[in-house]
């Protein structure tokens, strides 16, 4: 089922579709007009029965009470939220700040408009759990189950706030409550499955939520994608991780996800490929100072330091700071200075190099000894590792790298294999170990999800 919906002034048009996904044959199409006001919302349960009708869908009360259901009783609160979500989006793809303010002010106007509007409070639910000002997130999740204890977005604002603070067995409690009072939602789904894959890495219990979560209209929802894109990632499926990123692109065209999809090619060896395919899109979206950090990154992997360099200083020139940057779960996720120090160090630069890298080394570990995320604390021993690993501390590299592969072993921003700053290490009998066992397990996932896609249990 495919849809889309045109708005001129008042007027709305949707236009819907039924294709054989098997054929791509189109079988049906219908169109359906209406007016942006208060009756907007007759309009879309009039327009989702005459859909089930078409398909001769069964409706069950359950789901007949929630059609008819008015969220709101002021369009403009409804439009409000609608924005809101939007600029919560645009935050988590640029991780800008304003965003979020213009977020909280959008619900805060929606929720003075209809102060028990479900979706405004939902919305401050969700922009202070983003923010991580948890209390306050949680003020609203306990509003909503107040106003509508049988709503789901009440438990799936909590499951979330525990998700964001690593609390992962909390969090698993409350999206399943969530799901039970409103199963088939694609974001609920998503959830209980990246609780599962981020308390442990148990990608084969996860991966059905990811599919289920797909199904139920993740397709075209940009972070579904993108959060398939990166699971299949871990496990060394990078055809499966860019075909995801590419289905995001088209959604929406964000300089995160050009940069994730570049990445992927790099990771792989497939260097000239992931220049020409910045220099395709990156002047068209925007994105020249990521791009030309994601060109320093890749020159600097192929040891052609001095184009490395060259995009370096531009965009240093464009704004760039060489600075720890916030992230969900490290404090300081800027691996920028290891690819810098590793330029400077084979460039002669040592005393540079030791200075970058010593207070990379610091910092990071300050970020170990509280965080307790098992996919933060992952991403930091990796950088740890490849940290001494370019300062040649053969001990310290293989002491880190024995403590990510206890963990659920994310390699991010690169792979071990792909970081040009463990070439050094490369013929050490216990780091090519380590390495092997993290590839081993690689290859048994894949074989894994090959068998449930043979037995029909996946399909993604």
């Amino acid at each position: 089922m495919e849809g889309s919906v045109r708005k001129v002034g008042d007027d709305l048009r949707i236009t819907t579709q039924l294709i054989d996904t098997r054929t791509g044959d189109h079988l049906w199409s219908e169109t359906y007009d209406g007016k942006y006001t208060m009756a907007i919302f007759d309009f879309q349960s009039s327009v989702a029965k005459k859909v089930a009708a078409s398909l001769n869908a069964v409706i069950t009360p359950q789901e007949a009470k929630r059609i008819d259901l008015k969220p709101t009783s002021e369009v403009l609160a409804y439009d409000l939220c609608s924005r809101g979500n939007e600029m919560v989006r645009k935050w988590r793809f640029t991780h800008d700040s304003l965003y979020l303010r213009l977020a909280l002010n959008l619900f805060s106007k929606a929720q003075i408009t209809d102060p028990e509007y479900l979706d405004a409070l939902a919305g401050k639910n969700m922009t202070y759990t983003e923010a991580g000002t948890y209390d306050s997130a949680m003020f609203y999740a306990k509003r909503i189950q107040e106003v509508d204890p049988e709503n789901s977005m009440g438990p799936l604002g909590i499951g979330s706030i525990y998700l964001y603070s690593s609390k992962y067995d909390s969090a698993y409690k409350y999206y399943q409550e969530a799901n039970n009072l409103a199963p088939n939602q694609p974001w609920t789904n998503l959830a209980i499955g990246q609780t599962i894959f981020f308390s442990g890495s148990d990608i084969i219990r996860a991966l059905p939520y990811y599919q289920k979560a797909y199904d139920l209209g993740g397709d075209s929802e940009v972070e579904i994608n993108t959060n398939i894109a990166y699971l299949y990632f871990q496990f060394g499926d990078y055809q499966k991780a860019l075909k995801y990123l590419k289905n995001a692109l088209f959604l929406r065209s964000e300089c995160d996800i050009i940069i994730q999809y570049d990445n992927i090619l790099s990771v792989q060896g497939r260097y000239a490929e992931a220049i020409q395919f910045l220099d395709s899109i990156c002047g068209l979206n925007a994105c020249e100072q990521k791009c030309d950090i994601e060109k320093f990154h890749i020159y600097t992997s192929t040891k052609e330091f001095n184009k490395a360099e060259k995009f370096y200083n531009k965009a240093l020139k464009a704004g760039y700071k060489r600075e720890g940057e916030k992230d969900l779960y490290i404090k300081n996720a800027d691996e920028n200075d290891l690819y810098i120090g590793y330029m400077y160090r084979e460039t002669g630069r040592k005393k540079e190099s030791l200075s970058i890298l010593n207070e990379f080394i610091k910092r990071d570990k300050n970020d170990l000894s509280y965080n307790n995320s098992s996919l933060g604390r992952s991403i930091i021993n990796l950088h740890l590792a490849a940290a001494y690993a370019i300062l040649e501390d053969k001990k310290n590299t293989l002491l880190y790298l024995t403590e990510f592969e206890k963990s659920i072993t994310v390699e991010e921003p690169f792979t071990i294999s792909s970081f040009p700053g463990f070439d050094k290490m490369r013929d050490n009998p216990g780091f090519k170990a380590i390495v092997k066992r993290i590839e081993d397990k690689k290859a048994s996932l894949r074989a894994k999800v090959k068998e449930m896609e043979q037995r029909k249990e996946l399909s993604l």
